[in-house]
């Protein structure tokens, strides 16, 4: 029975802790060239809130080189 017990409570814990967050971070001054915001997804480990982060690094290619951005950004969590 004790055996029984242990697992129940072992796949319940391991299940509760193993989910993440996805966030949906909107930068605050960046546009993606059509006048709208940027929106950037941001997956982050169980217990981090959304709202704890303001900046997040983009690197992209632009004309062969590399490009790196750091935005402003608000964040809240996506909830699709």
């Amino acid at each position: 029975m004790k055996k029984i017990l242990f697992v129940i409570i072992a796949t319940a814990a391991l299940a509760g802790c193993s989910k993440g967050t996805q966030c949906k971070c909107t930068a605050t001054t960046a546009t993606d060239g059509q006048g709208r915001p940027e929106v950037t997804l941001v997956d982050v480990d169980w217990g981090f809130s959304c709202k704890n982060i303001t900046k997040v690094g983009i690197e992209r290619q632009q004309d062969g080189k590399l490009v790196r951005v750091l935005q402003d950004v608000t964040c809240e969590k996506n909830n699709q």
